[in-house]
């Protein structure tokens, strides 16, 4: 029943939000779109970036606060994220669970169902190899580790490392919605309440994070695009409510050679579009073992949607 309802959900919603769009072109003609050469496959002429591919595929990591969690909880958010030409609606879930005290944690994430319907201009800029792209589809699986390096020492900032591995269980990469491929990225978080201001809030924090990200671009001289990874931010809790602001992105540097996708092409284009950057407002209110969260994220960079979340945080026990 719930699942029936979500399908609904999902699919009104994309009516009213894409209610202007074109509509498909019959006479749309993949091989003419990008001057196919006649024995290129058809996946070399993708732009395996972010800029070019559904909101989902290779996202900025959420933040951590330099801190693991020491409670485990599963979280479900219901997501859209705007864009003219392609108003996407999913279902997030993730699960978190802390060893030894809070030490260390694991955690698995992914969307299991997404709804998408692209216009004419976004098909043809993302080369798209289907004239008619919408449906439904299901995310990669992202599982990952955090360890406690540092935590609690007056004169040093609480440190987590985390390590990541996407999985290629995502599905359309004919609709440029997933990359079919595997990818990973670790990264180190510091945190540090700031004890030396007015008792006007239970808690202020800052927090911060650099790493590494690395992806597989396709490219012929180029297979794996690398990039460095970094974020900044701050939160604020007050009477069971927290408010984080987050500024995060990844910066990769395949983008910089100006490398065309398809060497012999009679239309070159160039990779780009592997810097994204977005700013994210996370409001949680805790209600008895259950957190009400609601995010906003703001595409500033390379991730051209406006994302809106909402749902909840079920910790499994006190």
């Amino acid at each position: 029943m719930i699942n029936k309802i979500t399908l609904i959900f999902l699919f009104f919603l994309n009516i009213y939000f894409a209610s202007d769009s074109l509509s498909q072109n019959s006479n749309f003609s993949w091989n003419d779109l990008v001057a196919w050469n006649g024995h290129s496959h058809w996946t070399d002429y993708f732009i395996i970036s972010p800029a070019y591919f559904g909101p989902n595929a290779l996202p900025v990591a959420e933040l951590k606060t330099g801190k693991v969690l020491d409670k485990p909880f599963f979280e479900l958010l219901g997501e859209g994220h705007l864009l003219q030409g392609d108003n996407t609606f999913d279902i997030y879930t993730r699960y978190y669970h802390p060893f030894l005290e809070g030490k260390i944690a694991v955690e698995f994430f992914i969307v299991p169902i997404e709804y998408y319907n692209l216009s004419p201009a976004i098909r043809d800029k993302r080369k798209v190899r289907n004239a008619e792209p919408k449906g439904f589809t299901g995310g990669d699986l992202t599982f990952g580790t955090t360890i406690q390096l540092v935590k609690g020492k007056e004169q040093f900032p609480d440190v987590v490392f985390g390590m990541y591995c996407r999985t290629a269980s995502g599905e359309k990469l004919e609709d440029a919605r997933y990359t079919d491929t595997p990818g990973y990225f670790f990264d180190i978080n510091f945190g540090k309440d700031i004890n030396n201001i007015p008792e006007v809030f239970d808690n202020v924090r800052w927090f911060a994070s650099i790493g590494f990200k690395a992806w597989q671009a396709g490219l012929d001289n180029y297979l794996q695009n690398d990039a460095l990874t970094a974020g900044l931010g701050f939160m604020i809790e007050h009477n069971k409510f927290e408010i984080q602001n987050h500024l995060a992105g990844y910066f990769g540097y395949l983008g910089m050679k100006n490398y065309p996708v398809v060497e012999d092409s009679t239309k070159p284009y160039y990779y780009d579009g592997d810097q994204p950057v977005v700013y994210r407002l996370i409001l949680t209110r805790q209600v008895n073992n259950t957190k009400i969260k609601f995010m906003y994220q703001l595409g500033l960079h390379d991730f051209e949607y406006n994302s809106f979340s909402f749902g909840f945080q079920y910790e499994l026990r006190n």
